[in-house]
């Protein structure tokens, strides 16, 4: 009896879109929806780009989704 075999993990599409499929910047784009859910956002911005411009993008991508 053949041993079953694990699936092959599907790969996965990483896009910039900034430029290329969207009019703009998507760190932008996030930082203005964020603020319209939130204006206390503004004074936790300073906080994460000190530790980094990931940091940043991470932070903003768990606060807003930017439908394209």
């Amino acid at each position: 009896m053949p041993l079953p075999t694990e699936a092959a993990p599907t790969p996965t599409l990483f896009v910039d879109l900034d430029g290329t499929l969207i009019d703009g910047d998507l760190l932008h784009e996030s930082l203005a929806g964020a603020v319209r859910q939130d204006l206390g956002v503004l004074f936790r911005v300073p906080f994460w780009v000190a530790r980094g411009r990931v940091e940043l993008k991470l932070r903003l991508a768990e606060l807003d989704s930017v439908e394209v």
